[in-house]
């Protein structure tokens, strides 16, 4: 049951992303790559999550969102 959850979450996540970049929505791109990154930290793929913190990171960026990096700050602590 969870690893069919956790499919079901990863496979959202590969079609929001592809949906968000596709379309222009930068700032929901950048939250769904964090998402993607947290939950990928707690199923404990350390270098993948990184990856897509990183991801946004540079997307909020450019938005200049700070909170959100902020965020993303505090959730890379541990890298």
């Amino acid at each position: 049951m969870v690893l069919d959850n956790l499919q079901s979450s990863i496979e959202w996540y590969h079609k929001a992303i592809q949906v968000h970049d596709r379309v222009g929505m930068c700032l929901e791109l950048a939250r769904d790559f964090f998402s993607h990154g947290e939950m990928l930290e707690r199923k404990g793929v350390q270098n993948e999550a990184e990856k897509y913190f990183n991801k946004a990171l540079v997307t909020f960026r450019d938005f200049g969102a700070a909170w959100d990096i902020h965020q993303i700050e505090e959730a890379m602590k541990g890298f």
